[in-house]
């Protein structure tokens, strides 16, 4: 006879409605439910990890430092489409003539 394990049914299921439903399960079914469980818990750790910063997240920090640079939106705007515009110039010349702008403006 296999061994009976009791679980709490909100320990493995979020959307269980009741805080003190418990079950009785086999060891292969509690194996199972704890790995998944164990696999689930890791991946959320990750996605955690991948969003957020080192420091967290201060409300009303990144509002500063828009103020800090001292630019506008209308500048901060015109600037992105100069640089669109000379990245698509870029791109239609040739490979010898991108060398040529390449040494003269960044290695001079």
């Amino acid at each position: 006879m296999s061994e009976w394990i009791r679980i709490r049914v909100k320990d493995f299921y979020k959307d269980a409605v009741g805080e003190l439903e418990y079950t009785y399960v086999t060891r292969e079914v509690y194996e199972a439910l704890a790995d998944t469980f164990r696999k689930e818990a890791h991946a959320q750790e990750m996605r955690d990890i991948r969003h957020t910063t080192k420091d967290g997240y201060t409300e009303g920090e990144t509002e500063d430092l828009v103020e800090l640079t001292g630019e506008s939106v209308e500048d901060t705007v015109i600037r992105q489409m100069e640089i669109e515009t000379l990245q698509k110039a870029m791109q239609s010349l040739t490979p010898v003539q991108r060398e040529r702008l390449y040494f003269y403006f960044l290695r001079a």
